[in-house]
């Protein structure tokens, strides 16, 4: 599997924890065994994130995860996630810098549509200043126990 890929789970959490958030962004980083929701520390969270590396939440994805988590430090994502309430899932001129800043791909989960979208967005490596969509999910197709999410 593409290590770009998210799984099922993972994209179910992730739309979770966006509509709890909503009207306020969700954020957090995924790493290769944990799924952090952080908590947003911006002045108008309704707005945009700012992670001070307080969890608030987190689910491990894998039995052998090599550290146990005392914070957040950007050194270990993979991947950088947040939440678009009103906005389509597109990097906003912030997102890119924080892109640049800490070189991670980055996962956005838009609330906008009527079928909420999850995408994955990387640096283009022979022009760092594109950005790149590797993956797009539509959560019409996660069906969970309960249903479409």
């Amino acid at each position: 599997m593409d290590p770009l890929t998210l799984h099922l789970t993972t994209l179910q959490t992730l739309l979770h924890w966006s509509i709890q958030a909503r009207p306020n962004e969700a954020c957090g980083l995924l790493t290769r065994t944990r799924l952090v929701l952080a908590f947003n520390d911006a002045e108008r969270p309704d707005l945009c994130f700012l992670m001070n590396g307080r969890i608030r939440q987190e689910v491990c994805l894998s039995d052998d995860s090599p550290y146990q988590w005392g914070g957040l430090r950007p050194q270990d994502a993979y991947m950088l996630w947040h939440s678009h309430p009103r906005t389509w899932a597109m990097p906003s001129p912030e997102d890119v810098i924080l892109m640049r800043q800490t070189r991670v791909p980055m996962v956005i989960v838009s609330l906008v549509p009527t079928v909420p979208q999850v995408c994955v967005y990387i640096l283009d490596e022979e022009i760092p200043t594109r950005i790149r969509k590797v993956q797009e999910y539509r959560t019409s197709s996660l069906q969970s126990s309960g249903g479409v999410l």
